[in-house]
């Protein structure tokens, strides 16, 4: 009896240690993928962190592209209305002498016509 109660006290503690090293191996994988957890976590937040700034640096290069572009279009369009104030300008000094021009014809037309008046009024007179 010796024997059997030995090999089955051997028997026990075998299945005992297979049942305890199982136990380790199940805690050593929940152990490792918590870690890989918090590991892929870090790296999740990391990758979130990058695309936060990317995103942040292309929204800030649009608002300077923007920026650029308004000082440029500010300076073309500056340009723009001071070209069209020239050209009012000389189209109203072209206007005013036309004016002007017209007035003296004017005044040689009708100092002519006065005076075709009254030498027809003394033609018709004699």
């Amino acid at each position: 009896m010796c024997i059997r109660d030995r090999n089955r006290k051997m028997s026990m503690a075998w299945e005992q240690w297979q049942h305890k090293a199982a136990e380790a191996r199940r805690q050593a994988m929940l152990l490792r993928r918590g870690l890989m957890r918090l590991v892929h976590a870090q790296l999740g937040q990391a990758l979130a962190k990058w695309r936060q700034q990317a995103a942040d640096d292309k929204l800030t290069a649009r608002l300077m592209r923007g920026a650029v572009r308004r000082m440029m279009n500010r300076k073309l369009s500056m340009a723009w209305e001071q070209w069209q104030q020239a050209c009012q300008s000389l189209k109203e000094q072209r206007l005013l002498m036309l004016r002007s021009a017209m007035a003296w014809i004017n005044v040689f037309t009708a100092r002519a016509f006065r005076t075709w008046r009254v030498e027809i009024a003394e033609t018709l007179r004699l």
